[in-house]
């Protein structure tokens, strides 16, 4: 079962305790290749301290290294691959312009590509399908058959899970707000 809010252990310094992070995962699915996920935390980490001190911020207050560790969370207690948790940590920094595409598929190959790929396009997509826009889109049927047509175009279930777990860490951050 999915836990009410993610585990994310704080270090004295307000940073997060990567250590007991990964030993956390990993003792939920212990398959886990412990040293992939750290790359993929610390790569997501860097990325993001890059772009603070260049000032590279897409919203003020918002870690995309904490989102993406929480969305992680989420699928790891789902009990899904390596790959998929890898794109989770790191499909923020992506999503916000920290890094290109085509570097994670350089560092983290071709699947974990296609799974941020994915994810980015069904989020531009459902930005595009906004029911408040019913206007400019037409009926609501439309906008249901937009929403069909968006579920069908997701070749890898692994796309759809990894966005709904985003959505399920936005929806708490607002709860919480």
């Amino acid at each position: 079962m999915v836990q009410v809010r993610a585990h994310q252990p704080i270090n004295d310094d307000g940073s997060i305790n990567l250590k007991a992070w990964l030993a956390h995962i990993l003792s939920v699915d212990p398959a886990l290749d412990h040293e992939a996920l750290r790359e993929a935390c610390e790569f997501a980490r860097e990325a993001e301290q890059q772009a603070n001190a260049a000032q590279n911020l897409w919203t003020e207050g918002s870690s995309s290294f904490r989102a993406g560790l929480e969305i992680a969370e989420i699928l790891a207690d789902l009990k899904l691959d390596q790959d998929s948790l890898v794109a989770a940590v790191i499909y923020r920094c992506v999503r916000e312009g920290k890094v290109p595409l085509a570097l994670v598929h350089q560092r983290f190959g071709p699947v974990v590509a296609k799974l941020v790929e994915g994810v980015l396009r069904m989020a531009a997509i459902s930005a595009s399908m906004n029911p408040r826009d019913s206007l400019v889109l037409g009926s609501q049927a439309q906008v249901e058959n937009l929403r069909k047509m968006l579920v069908a175009m997701v070749d890898d279930v692994r796309v759809a899970l990894i966005k709904l777990a985003e959505r399920t860490c936005a929806i708490r951050a607002v709860k919480e707000a």
